[in-house]
Parts: structure tokens; C-alpha cells; sequence
């Protein structure tokens, strides 16, 4: 009986400390976390998984796919994770430089002998490791205004890059890159002889049983078990249709899970091992890891433990309480979505949610780090809800007082001036012609699905609807002199102003 007794005791002793290597936060508080915090976000539907030390800890879904037909969100919902894609992006590209298929040294000239940026000299510079780590001298999202959701060709995409103007100097300062992805996919092609999609599949999909992972959207939008995507207009919670992102593949193309997730995080922080297998090679893994290039050096008062913040070949990595992480966000329509991993803690986080305003994702990702880094617990929640609350305030007021002035708006400029064809040289053509009583529609030459509605606001200026809600509802106008309209977009989507000149 002693006996019997000693060996349950010593069995419980080996059991207990896997047990408690899970804190507090995890194991007693998370369900009411997330349930609080997603009632005070309006957040309809998240997933989280956490692995640690090779084991999955939590793998779970909260609330709804779809606010209007419901169904529970689970460990295989799928979510658009979007520019969480540059991760595995990165990783083929290393995978194809140590297979000795490319040198990430390499000029795209050398793989696209068409490619330009709008100075020539410096388009002849870029390589491989320019066009992945957001340091060709463009702003941050510049260009995206046609890039996302875009009908035309990723070569169309790329081929257009150089009528975007530098901002600065090459290889200087960060600004954030999509088409330098899309061309980054193009070169794998000629490289490796395989395309995005395949590569993807067969060499992560495939190999880590990632079976409800996919790169196109017919993958998410045909599922059962999917996500529907929200977005906020007027402050009402507003469903939206899946964006079209095939041709952006690597900057932002796959739909995941949070279960397939958990396997892609357990081979990143086991040197690209899962289940005894060598899935890539530890070489690979690190080279993503490198920093290219510095994205900030100024410490906030929110985390004054933090130093610099930089990209890597997909991976933008910072110092947190003496510890390194690895993470990423993504965006999309209808999606935020962020992985993060912390590989001295042997810690992976994802954590996935189906509105695209809320920044309730970074704040349940910063509350496990914390928790496992065994940090004095604060509510993150809490803390961003703030500015959050007020930046939807403010944004409800503001289109509010856009309609007003609308409802008595008047335009001086003769129809017939406003009307017709314009152009801009990265964007195409835009036709706008007279609409309803008082109003005029464009219609996108190079993105058939968009349009906007303009109604005058005084002046030459127009409230600008666009039909696709990512798009926003701005101020826009129209200069008569230049025969120009100057035309906006929601800022995550892209913070530039471009000219459509009269063709």
C-alpha cells in the first residue's frame, strides 16, 4: 500500500510541473478575458491557440463565424490571417537561397530583367532581401490603393511600380511594402519553377498536416467553417464579402486556422522541426530571423523595456523584457489577425478575430506573452480600449458632419467639367459620370468591382462613398484649374492622395 502510494506521489510530481509551467492568466482567467473583451470590442468571432515547449497549451475559439446565421467559432475556423503570409514568404525565399536556386544578394533584374522603380538607377540596385524588408524609399503602403483586392495581374501589379515616386533615400528608412511581395513571388516562380500557391502547400501545408490551410480565397469563401468578415460603418457593425487576394499571394493570400496555425509555431520554435521530422532546415529558420532593417529605436512609456524594433525576411522582431520576439499582424478585410513567437520562452502565440477594428487581438497577445514571461499583470483590454473608444467616436462624428454638409451641399464647377475620363499613371483610368439627382459615380477602370458616389459639399469638395467599406467614406476633391480630382482612402488601406488628371 506504501508503495502504491509513493508511486502515485512521484507520478503527480512528474505530471505537476507541466502543469504549472501554465500561468495563472491561462489557466483560471482567459475565458473570461476574452468573453469581457469581446463584448467591449464588438468583436463577433476569435480564435487563440498557445503552444509552449512543443506542446499545444490552448487551442479554442470564442463567440460567432457569422453574427447574422451564427455557428460557434472553434480551433478549425477559418480566418483571412493576410500579412501574416510574409512569414512563410520569407521562409521559401531562404529555403530557395540555401537549396542554392537564388542568392537573397541577388538584383530582380537579374530574375525580372523588366523590373524599375521610378528611378531607373535604383530599381537596377534593388535585390532580393530589398524587396522583402520595406527599404526600396517607399511610404509605408504606398500603392495599395490599387494593389489590394486587385483584378489585375501580380505582373501588372509590379510592372507599375515604378510611376510610384521614392520618398527616401534606398535602403534608409522603413516604409512597408506589399508589392515588393508580390514581386518577391514572382522571382520564386522563375527561380524554384513552382508558383506561390504550390510552394506553400507542399512545402509547409503538406508536410505539417496543415489541412484547413489554403492560399486563394475560394479556399475561405466556400467553407462551412468560416469566418465572416465584419468592419464598422457609422459605428454599426457591417459584414462584408472576402476580398480577392490571390494575385497579392505572398504579401497577404492565406486563410488559416488557428489548430493548423499551432503547427506552423511548434516547427518555428523547434528549428524547423515537427513531429521528429526536419521540415526546413535550422539554417533557414535563423536566416528569417536576421535583422535587415531598423524600424524604430525610441522606447514608448507602454513598454519602456523595449529598445528597437526591426524587420527581418518576414518576421519584424523587437526586445521585450529582455527576451527577443518574433511576430507579425495581418489585415483584411473583415480580419486582424497577429502570430508571435518567443523563442527563449519556447512561447508561439496566434490569435485571430473577424472584425477589422479592434486592436483586442494585440492586447490578448501581449496579455499571454506577459503571463508566460511571468511580467506584473495589467489589462491590456483596458489600456487600448481608450483610444479606441475615442477614435470610433470621432470617426462616427466625422462622417456625420460629412453628411451634413452633403445634405446642403452645393458645387459651382458646370457638370461637364467634373464629368468624363481621368487618369493616374499607377492607377489607370476612372470614369466619373453624372448619378442620382445631384450626385456623380466613379467607376475604376483597373478595379471593376469599386465605386464611390460623390455628392458636393461646398466648394469643390465631395463626400467620396465607396460601394467597398475598406475603402471608407472620405473628403475628396476636385481642382478645376488642373482639371484634377484628388482622391482618398481609408489610411489602412493606404495613406496616400492621388491625382486622376483628365485623360
Amino acid at each position: 500500500m506504501i508503495r502504491q502510494a509513493l508511486l502515485i506521489l512521484s507520478l503527480f510530481t512528474l505530471l505537476a510541473p507541466t502543469r504549472a509551467q501554465v500561468p495563472a492568466f491561462v489557466q483560471d482567467s482567459l475565458d473570461i478575458w476574452v468573453e469581457r473583451e469581446m463584448a467591449r470590442w464588438n468583436v463577433p468571432g476569435l480564435a487563440v491557440c498557445i503552444v509552449k515547449d512543443g506542446e499545444v497549451v490552448v487551442e479554442k475559439g470564442y463567440g460567432v463565424r457569422s453574427v447574422e446565421q451564427g455557428g460557434k467559432v472553434d480551433q478549425h475556423t477559418l480566418f483571412m490571417i493576410a500579412s501574416n503570409s510574409k512569414i512563410f514568404a520569407g521562409t521559401l525565399l531562404a529555403l530557395a537561397e540555401h537549396e542554392g536556386k537564388l542568392s537573397l544578394q541577388d538584383t530582380v533584374v537579374r530574375w525580372l530583367p523588366w523590373f524599375s522603380l521610378s528611378d531607373p538607377e535604383i530599381g537596377r540596385r534593388v535585390n532580393l532581401t530589398d524587396l522583402i524588408t520595406h527599404r526600396l524609399g517607399l511610404k509605408t503602403f504606398q500603392g495599395d490603393f490599387l494593389h489590394w483586392a486587385s483584378p489585375l495581374s501580380s505582373l501588372d501589379l509590379v510592372r507599375r511600380m515604378r510611376f510610384l515616386p521614392l520618398h527616401t533615400p534606398f535602403r534608409t528608412a522603413y516604409g512597408y511594402c506589399n508589392v515588393g511581395y508580390i514581386a518577391a513571388g514572382l522571382v520564386l516562380e522563375k527561380a524554384t519553377g513552382r508558383n506561390w500557391h504550390t510552394a506553400v502547400d507542399s512545402t509547409f501545408f503538406q508536410p505539417l498536416g496543415m489541412t484547413r490551410s489554403s492560399t486563394q480565397r475560394a479556399g475561405i469563401a466556400l467553407d462551412p467553417n468560416a469566418c465572416v468578415p465584419y468592419t464598422l460603418v457609422r459605428g454599426r457593425l457591417t459584414a462584408m464579402d472576402y476580398p480577392f487576394l490571390d494575385i497579392i499571394g505572398p504579401a497577404a493570400s492565406i486563410n488559416s486556422s488557428v489548430h493548423d496555425m499551432s503547427r506552423w509555431l511548434i516547427m518555428q520554435l523547434d528549428s524547423g522541426r515537427y513531429d521528429d521530422r526536419q521540415i526546413v532546415p535550422w539554417e533557414v529558420v535563423r536566416k528569417t530571423r536576421e535583422a535587415q532593417t531598423v524600424i524604430r529605436t525610441v522606447r514608448s512609456a507602454e513598454f519602456p523595456s523595449r529598445h528597437i524594433s526591426v524587420y527581418g525576411l518576414g518576421w519584424q522582431m523587437s526586445d521585450y523584457a529582455g527576451k527577443w520576439i518574433c511576430e507579425h499582424g495581418g489585415g483584411a478585410d473583415g480580419f486582424v489577425t497577429t502570430t508571435a513567437i518567443v523563442p527563449e520562452a519556447g512561447l508561439g502565440v496566434a490569435v485571430f478575430t473577424n472584425t477589422d477594428q479592434n486592436n483586442l487581438y494585440n492586447a490578448l497577445k501581449m496579455q499571454i506573452i506577459d503571463a508566460y514571461l511571468g511580467l506584473p499583470y495589467r489589462n491590456y483590454g483596458e489600456m487600448y480600449w481608450p483610444r479606441e473608444e475615442k477614435e470610433r467616436k470621432t470617426e462616427v462624428e466625422r462622417v456625420a458632419a460629412l453628411e451634413d454638409r452633403a445634405a446642403k451641399g452645393s458645387c459651382p464647377t458646370p457638370a461637364e467639367k467634373l464629368t468624363g475620363i481621368f487618369a493616374h499613371p499607377h492607377f489607370g483610368k476612372i470614369s466619373v459620370a453624372s448619378g442620382k439627382p445631384g450626385t456623380f459615380q466613379i467607376r475604376f477602370s483597373d478595379h471593376q468591382a469599386l465605386t464611390a458616389e460623390l455628392r458636393p459639399l461646398g466648394g469643390n469638395d465631395f463626400l467620396c462613398t465607396y460601394n467597398v467599406p475598406t475603402y471608407g467614406i472620405q473628403e475628396v476633391r476636385f481642382d478645376p484649374e488642373k482639371d484634377t480630382w484628388f482622391l482618398k482612402v481609408n489610411d489602412f488601406v493606404d495613406y496616400e492622395v492621388y491625382a486622376f488628371s483628365r485623360k
